[in-house]
């Protein structure tokens, strides 16, 4: 959280006069940032694709689910957690209705086609991204939905003894649906523009070869 906030900071104190997305060099905040390394590291060789680089290896480095211990589930993080979510599907809820005698071929198709309907949403859910604005504070806010409802019964069990399974259970679904409520709520007065949130206050009056036509068009000055 620091390196963001330092992070942000520099590129506030480079593009206070010439931002990015108001000269409409960027269409998007989240573009910001590889926008900033493109420019300032232009001219370093390699440094850009060094950058790309760390962002792949970021999504790609290595990662095992640890509720198996087949070797396939060693892969990406993201297919990491596809395969510890296919193996949590079928451990907590299918496993009780196949029988002992079941063959770990036949499991690990059960485990193939959880991972091919799960990935398969995945892969729908990317077209709806680009409606949901930033993508940091969605991703807080979904997060906070399962870690409140964790914390909430890591809290009651401590501080709350005689509380019962059932009780968790039925506190920890209204912690969900009612966390879920207020985060649903705060995206749609987000995208109504009823929740706004003031920046700091930035201009293209330092903008050098830069014309209205740029804010229109879209185009970039150091392309042409």
């Amino acid at each position: 959280m620091s390196i963001s906030i330092f992070t942000g900071l520099i590129m506030f104190a480079k593009y206070w006069d010439c931002d990015p997305l108001v000269s409409g060099r960027i269409s998007q905040p989240d573009e910001l940032l590889p926008y900033y390394i493109l420019d300032v590291a232009r001219t370093v060789p390699g440094l850009p694709g060094l950058f790309i680089a760390g962002i792949f290896s970021a999504a790609l480095r290595y990662s095992k689910c640890p509720k198996d211990d087949h070797s396939y589930l060693k892969s990406s993080t993201l297919s990491a957690v596809i395969n510890c979510l296919c193996a949590s599907i079928y451990e907590d809820f299918i496993s009780r209705y196949v029988f002992k005698g079941t063959s770990e071929r036949t499991v690990s198709n059960y485990l193939k086609v959880l991972a091919i309907i799960i990935g398969s949403i995945t892969t729908i859910l990317v077209y709806v991204v680009p409606y949901l604005g930033n993508l940091l504070p969605l991703a807080v806010s979904i997060g906070s939905v399962a870690g409140g409802t964790l914390l909430g019964l890591y809290t009651s069990a401590v501080l709350i003894p005689a509380i019962n399974a059932k009780g968790a259970l039925y506190g920890g679904i209204a912690s969900i649906i009612f966390a879920t409520w207020i985060i649903f709520c705060a995206q749609y007065y987000r995208s109504v523009k009823v929740i706004t949130y003031p920046t700091l206050p930035v201009g293209i009056n330092g903008c050098q070869n830069f014309t209205l036509a740029n804010i229109t068009t879209g185009q970039n000055p150091h392309l042409q």
